[in-house]
């Protein structure tokens, strides 16, 4: 994917679909800004992708309740 160091916003990025491409495109190299009604869930896949992710590179990923 060319999404590399772009930002990609995704609604719903805690459940469903939203979850798997929040995964994909973190992997890919873009940085992720997850909305999400469930802080839980949305805390839980940022943990999630940190664990995955975090550790390649210099960014960093967290869940902002609003």
């Amino acid at each position: 994917m060319l999404v590399k160091d772009k930002v990609i916003i995704i609604t719903g990025g805690a459940k469903g679909i939203g979850t798997t491409l929040s995964h994909k495109f973190a992997e890919a190299g873009a940085k992720v800004i997850i909305t999400e009604r469930d802080e839980i869930a949305g805390n839980k896949v940022v943990a999630e992708i940190r664990d995955k992710v975090i550790m390649r590179s210099s960014s960093s990923r967290c869940f902002q309740r609003t």
